[in-house]
């Protein structure tokens, strides 16, 4: 959501139909959580930022 908000991830792509990997790295770059963000992710971020729910990413 935050990624979005500060334009490093493009709405407008997204809405074209490009779909972004996002990755959770800890420090030695090892992967705790991968998230794909597309149209229907961006749709249930929105909808939670609307509501105030906290979003997490699925493992």
């Amino acid at each position: 959501k935050e990624m979005i908000k500060n334009d490093q991830i493009s709405k407008e792509l997204i809405d074209e139909g490009v779909k972004f990997d996002v990755y959770f790295l800890a420090y030695n770059n090892a992967i705790l959580a991968q998230q794909i963000v597309d149209k229907e992710e961006l749709a249930l971020l929105e909808n939670a930022a609307d509501s105030k729910e906290k979003v997490t990413a699925k493992l």
